[in-house]
């Protein structure tokens, strides 16, 4: 596939897999939009909208957000960008539901999935990547204590910031969203192999192997 043709893909895995990195390096080499639900999510909260007051209590509790608030926002942002050269979708679907819903959108737009990927990822390793996560409150830096950790503890390397955990980056939250990740994906994950598109990478890996490993899939289309 060249670099300016159509891509219209989406990413899945448990969260801390990879699939954020993974879209922005993907969104760079191939200039195609990104849209993490995730991301949508917590600007909405942030923001305090009433998408944002409703989905808060979900979040913080690591359960999902209902259908019917994630389905309105996905619309709302490919509808803003359905001139753009295909998308990439990061944390959506995350159901039957939402897949079933999605493919009546793209075929409203005349349009159709060019690939599912899936990243697996160990637990144990998600676990730490998730729990050990921690961004500076001045400048943004990320770190991990397990994999990255700074240099002082709790202080960032650039500015020397405070470094802050995200309230859901606890052991008990993660592993519910563990539990409630597979018991929402895996009827998804058939759907998109039924339909001869779904494809597996090994998250385990560092991230510039991921990445090559799915740019491999993408120029064989």
């Amino acid at each position: 596939m060249k670099q300016e043709a159509n891509l219209r893909l989406i990413l899945l895995g448990l969260p801390g897999s990879g699939k954020g990195t993974q879209a922005d390096s993907l969104k760079k080499k191939y200039n195609i939009p990104h849209i993490s639900t995730g991301n949508l999510l917590r600007e909405a909260i942030s923001k305090n909208t009433p998408l944002g007051k409703q989905a808060e209590s979900y979040v913080q509790s690591g359960e999902l957000v209902p259908d019917s608030l994630i389905i309105n926002l996905v619309k709302e942002e490919m509808t803003r960008n359905h001139g753009a050269r295909g998308f990439i979708l990061d944390g959506f679907p995350r159901n039957l539901a939402q897949a079933e819903k999605l493919d009546i959108m793209l075929k409203e737009l005349n349009l159709e999935l060019s690939l599912a990927i899936e990243i697996k990822l160990n637990e144990e390793i998600l676990i730490k990547r998730l729990t050990g996560r921690r961004t500076c409150s001045k400048c943004g830096a990320l770190y991990n204590i397990y994999f990255n950790p700074p240099q002082v503890s709790d202080i960032c390397d650039v500015c020397q910031g405070k470094l802050s955990r995200r309230e859901d980056d606890n052991v008990q939250v993660v592993n519910n969203r563990i539990k409630v990740y597979w018991s929402n994906i895996s009827p998804v994950i058939d759907y998109y192999q039924k339909n001869g598109i779904l494809h597996i990478i090994d998250g385990n890996q560092e991230a510039p192997g991921v990445f090559a490993d799915i740019s491999q899939i993408i120029e064989r289309l």
